[in-house]
């Protein structure tokens, strides 16, 4: 299966050329004849990456070969995403530069006269590259949002504009008159409804900004017919540009999101399940290198970082599969893969927390019971085949399914090949189970002891990796066979959101709204108006870069991306000035198409590659302005200075404007959204575990992705909130920050591990198992959990005075609890050891039951709530540390 897998199942495809894998058909030979089952060697290894050495292992991660020629002339090996970046500007510079050709030779030439007389018409060549700028992007999928989203914007404009066409007088004479105040009106209620609706925020650019540029043909007096002409030609530039942009993700290879997909979920797998071994060889080896779990941790960020990927390509990829029937089945079923993989990442979490306090206890030297550690050595020696049959097993049918998620297709014998995986899992998860139980009771076991929790979590989460692994299977089988269909999106939600209450009445969006509207229309009003020679009369320039600049809305400084902008308007105009002046005119075709294409080759490659949205919009800058003076028509003179002295003139004067209501209507400052996005991410992590440890609360419903979604954006505004000017205000807490989400990613976890232990393996939502809702009545655990939640309600309290009022002097009542909390810690130790005693005298008086799986084991549950809260506790104080210090 591996290499089909990780080479990208090629046989369904031609793949790009410089991605040619280096197996072999003699590499695979070796590589299965050398295989040994009863080996030490990792099963991810032996069954996902083939090869003789290690370097076969990373070039296979990249999905391209080394000893391709293109592949050394871009450093895909060492550096994936920056070859990328570097090849999708090189196709888009050259793409600028031949499709500014016909259109820029001289017009009495054989070349086209008929795209020069277009061109001068319309201005094909110069807002085709335009919109082909702000259109492209790193796959064909993400390429055909982008245009639908230009598309959407076209197609509003486009129909308001024909209605008042039809139905609005035009203005035949300058100054105020009935038909200019009826256009003024309808212009800004227009505008202010764009705004106000929830439309994603390019769609409402692209209609204000084609909208002010008609919107002034209507009110220059006996402009009639320039309306008609515009029409057309942003209609006509748009579906080119679209045309161009998909041609370049499509030329000379494709650049599909899918594909991306597959290969992520391909990786995926692999690095799940390779994790899950050497978490197990790391539990049954004696003497474990914390070295082994560093790199064990730095995987597990390298798996949530992917699955993030994976979401995104996933969406992307929606019109790519289309027209596939196997692409759309895989575009279908990799959403389960990847919630699959959601899963098993907070149980490896676990595992490692596991393996991470064994090590911890094990340098500290802990006095431990030698009795009760000869016991735990007995019982990981007596489990140590089992847990490795069931790792193996349950990554035999990840591999399995995974590859027929990837292939889009299930015949019959993949289909028997699962099912019969499905069982050979069930029974190493029984076997281990039985063995497990069976050996605590030969050692003379009955209940949980400190030195024996590690032993309960790991089995217990292996159990859980073969029971998750399991249902992703019947998931994807009975899909397909059509019994339970998977979920899919709700096309008449995500139409209705654009009406959605919570956005159009939300204060922070009002505000957004009233400071473009008023923005744009007193640009249209100065432009209208005029002053001298800096600003001409009926110039729409000024309101057409406000509403450029709605993409503002977002992360990021707006001073710092203002000040991006005017560097790439100044770089692209004089850039593109130089390059007129220099081979402006006839016959200086082909310098003048080089400087183009370099120009727009590394302004491109800036916005693809920029890790900063300021750099991304000066980008953008330089590619537009830069075309705008490289790309015109072949004359005796192409250099303009009037019109590069207007565009710099207005585009200062339009940023002016924006930096003064900026000041009077303020935007939310990135701190600020970080600040109140952590704090409501442990907001809400508190009510959670209110929930999960009230008593009076029979039911739960898990909510992950609340508290996941808040800490990323707090994650996306707290990159930003270092950058930010903090003027009078007090130096951004960036350690204390940092600390207080990486920490809320963790608690995240254990969390998670603890509302799935309360209601079993039901789902996303059932009642607290009999054993559970008897162990948190316990008095002394109530003592336990009131310790933990005077620590989390201070810390939530501390991060609303550190984050959201921004205060700089000490707030005597916190440090007043903290010193108080302190005084309550010792009784940590002493509450978790009654607790204990409570747990195994509750273990001991219910009747002994059977069980399939440790999930439903008592005792595994009650080391799992005992781990859980460790973890946080842990987590807890390295938070109360960092925010003390800030």
């Amino acid at each position: 299966l591996a290499p089909q897998l990780l080479n990208g199942v090629t046989r369904e495809r031609r793949r790009p050329w410089h991605w040619a894998m280096t197996d072999t058909k003699e590499d695979e030979t070796e590589s299965e004849g050398s295989g040994d089952t009863n080996d030490d060697t990792s099963f991810a290894h032996r069954h996902l990456l083939p090869g003789k050495n290690g370097d076969n292992r990373q070039v296979r991660r990249h999905g391209e070969s080394r000893f391709s020629v293109w592949a050394k002339c871009l450093p895909f090996a060492k550096n994936h995403a920056f070859a990328e970046d570097c090849e999708l500007a090189l196709r888009a510079g050259l793409a600028c530069a031949i499709f500014a050709f016909p259109f820029m030779v001289n017009p009495d030439s054989d070349v086209c006269p008929l795209c020069a007389k277009i061109n001068k018409k319309l201005g094909i060549a110069q807002n085709g590259i335009m919109f082909f700028i702000f259109s492209f992007w790193k796959t064909l999928g993400s390429t055909i949002n982008l245009n639908k989203q230009i598309a959407y914007g076209l197609g509003i404009w486009a129909v308001h504009h024909v209605l008042s066409s039809v139905s609005i007088p035009s203005v035949e004479s300058p100054g105020l008159s009935v038909a200019s105040v009826i256009v003024w009106i309808d212009g800004s209620m227009f505008i202010f409804l764009v705004l106000w609706l929830n439309f994603s925020t390019n769609v409402a650019m692209w209609v204000v900004n084609c909208f002010v540029w008609s919107w002034m043909d209507d009110l220059t007096p006996n402009a009639a017919g320039a309306d008609a002409s515009y029409l057309l030609s942003c209609l006509l530039c748009g579906l080119l540009g679209g045309v161009l942009a998909m041609l370049v993700n499509l030329l000379p290879y494709p650049m599909l999101a899918i594909w991306k997909a597959k290969d992520t979920a391909a990786h995926l797998v692999s690095m799940v399940t390779e994790s899950w071994h050497e978490l197990g060889s790391y539990y049954a080896a004696t003497g474990g290198k914390m070295s082994e779990l560093s790199i064990l941790a730095r995987d597990l960020r390298e798996v949530q970082a992917k699955v993030e990927d994976l979401n995104a390509l996933l969406e992307d990829s929606w019109w790519e599969t289309r027209f596939g029937p196997r692409w759309r089945c895989t575009q279908h079923l990799l959403p389960r893969f990847s919630q699959c993989v959601r899963e098993l990442y907070d149980r490896l979490i676990a595992v490692h927390h596991a393996c991470l306090r064994e090590h911890e206890a094990a340098m500290a030297c802990m006095e431990f019971n030698p009795a009760m550690l000869k016991k735990s050595c007995t019982l990981t020696e007596t489990t140590k085949p089992h847990t490795r049959k069931a790792i193996e097993e349950t990554g035999k049918l990840m591999i399995v399914v995974t590859e027929g998620v990837i292939n889009g297709s299930f015949g019959k014998e993949e289909v028997a090949t699962i099912e019969a995986s499905i069982e050979n899992v069930r029974r190493a998860m029984l076997t281990l189970t039985k063995e497990f139980i069976a050996a605590k009771q030969a050692v003379g076991l009955k209940s949980i002891r400190e030195e024996t929790l590690e032993d309960h979590i790991i089995n217990y989460e292996l159990c859980a990796f073969s029971r998750i692994a399991i249902e992703y299977a019947e998931d994807i089988l009975a899909d397909q066979r059509g019994e339970k269909a998977l979920p899919v999106p709700d096309i008449g939600n995500y139409c209705m959101g654009v009406f959605d209450k919570a956005v159009l009445f939300d204060p922070e969006h009002l505000k957004w709204v009233f400071r473009s509207w008023i923005l744009i229309v007193i640009g249209q009003i100065i432009g209208y108006i005029g002053y001298g020679t800096i600003i001409a009369k009926y110039s729409v320039y000024i309101s057409n870069i406000m509403s450029v600049m709605l993409n503002q809305k977002g992360p990021g400084s707006a001073i710092l991306k203002n000040m991006a902008r005017i560097q790439g308007l100044i770089m692209g105009t004089v850039l593109g000035e130089l390059a007129n002046q220099l081979f402006g005119g006839c016959g200086n075709e082909i310098p003048m198409y080089s400087c183009l294409a370099v120009c727009e080759t590394v302004a491109i490659f800036l916005v693809m590659h920029s890790q900063e949205y300021a750099n991304m919009y000066m980008g953008y800058m330089i590619a537009m302005f830069g075309e705008f003076g490289m790309v015109v028509p072949c004359t005796t003179s192409t250099s303009d200075p009037a019109a590069m002295y207007a565009r710099v003139s207005c585009t200062i004067t339009a940023l002016i404007l924006i930096v003064v209501f900026n000041m009077v209507i303020p935007a939310e400052r990135s701190a600020s959204k970080a600040g109140i996005c952590i704090v409501a991410a442990w907001a809400n992590m508190l009510a959670s575990f209110q929930k999960v440890f009230d008593p009076k609360v029979t039911t739960l419903l898990l909510d992950r992705a609340h508290v996941a979604d808040q800490t990323a954006t707090a994650v996306t505004y707290g990159v930003e909130a270092g950058k930010d000017p903090r003027f009078w205000r007090t130096p951004w807490k960036n350690a204390a920050f940092t600390k207080a989400v990486s920490c809320a990613f963790t608690i995240r976890f254990t969390l998670t591990i603890l509302e799935q232990t309360a209601i079993g393996h039901v789902g996303s939502e059932g009642p607290k198992t009999a054993f559970f809702a008897s162990m948190i009545k316990l008095p002394s655990f109530q003592v336990f959990w009131d310790l933990m939640q005077s620590r989390m309600c201070l810390l939530c309290d501390q991060g609303v005075y550190i984050f959201e009022y921004e205060e700089a002097d000490t707030n005597q009542e916190i440090l007043d609890r903290h010193f108080a909390l302190e005084e309550d810690l010792p009784h940590w130790d002493d509450a978790r050891v009654h607790f204990i005693a409570s747990v195994n005298s509750l273990i001991e008086s219910q009747n002994t039951v059977a069980v399939t799986s440790l999930e439903d084991d008592a005792s595994s549950q009650a080391c799992m709530v005992l781990t859980a809260t460790d973890m946080t506790m842990r987590e807890l104080s390295k938070v109360e540390d960092a925010f003390l210090q800030a």
